[in-house]
């Protein structure tokens, strides 16, 4: 109890390895981790685990402007298909991870992979449906964020109980970056290979269909592929209060401290 308290108190070695180093010391991101989750309800530093996760936020914030572009440019379903398998990868990847450097790169790495999705997301709908039908859509694939909260919390509950011995020598949590690492790659995998990039590609569509469901979506007067960037348009995308509130909402989510609460605990 004496030594748990000194630890406390005084920032122990365990945790000084995970933080940004001040010298060459490498450290163990099992022991941390565990002294985190023992002692998360006592005085210990919780912007540990907070760094690490604005680190991902950080780097979706940066890599977004490009990887528009690089959408606009690009299959966008196959695009967006090899973000989800590179995704996976560097989630298994996060496994490796022996210190705060290396949990750092991968958590870059998963910002820059993750940027891709909404937007993405966003323009394959447009090609789909028309206005009035996508905000339903785009809904329904946003819940999955609440959905992988939930469930995620369940599976990351399940996998700490796993324990450490002849069998397994992996810690818990590394198996379970693997394991959904994986599933994700296969994901990406099935996405890249089934998902079209536009209604003109769709191979269960017939061609008077496709003429059919271009005439339907012309109202909203997007066209259909469009691989130009226009200034105009960024302007009036800069105009739309909607682009604002968006802004403002994604700012207020990633300023919670309700979430920085269940970051840190």
């Amino acid at each position: 109890m004496e030594t748990d308290e000194k630890m406390v108190g005084h920032q122990p070695a365990v945790i000084d390895t995970i933080l940004p180093p001040s010298s060459t010391d490498v450290g163990d991101v099992d022991d941390a981790w565990k002294f985190l989750d023992k002692h998360r309800h006592e005085n210990v530093d919780e912007s540990i685990d907070i760094r690490a996760m604005t680190a991902t936020y950080v780097a979706t914030a940066v890599w977004e402007i490009p990887t528009v572009y690089l959408i606009q440019r690009s299959p966008v379903a196959k695009y967006m298909a090899a973000n989800a398998i590179l995704w996976g990868i560097s989630t298994a990847c996060g496994t490796a991870a022996h210190n705060y450097q290396t949990l750092l790169v991968t958590r870059i790495f998963l910002g820059i992979f993750e940027a891709t999705i909404n937007p993405s997301l966003i323009l394959i709908c447009g090609r789909w449906y028309t206005k009035p039908e996508q905000a339903p859509r785009l809904s329904f694939w946003l819940l999955g964020l609440g959905v992988g909260q939930i469930v995620g919390g369940a599976i990351s509950y399940g996998f700490q109980m796993v324990p450490s011995n002849a069998v397994t020598t992996l810690e818990g949590w590394r198996i379970m970056f693997i394991l959904l690492g994986l599933v994700t790659v296969v994901f990406g995998a099935l996405t890249f290979r089934l998902m079209p990039d536009n209604p003109m590609e769709a191979p269960w569509l017939t061609d008077r269909e496709k003429v059919a469901l271009l005439k339907r979506i012309s109202v909203n007067q997007t066209g259909v592929e469009d691989k130009k960037v226009k200034m105009s348009e960024m302007w009036e995308a800069s105009r739309d209060p909607q682009v604002w509130l968006l802004w403002l909402s994604v700012i207020l989510v990633s300023n919670n401290p309700l979430r920085h609460d269940r970051l840190g605990n």
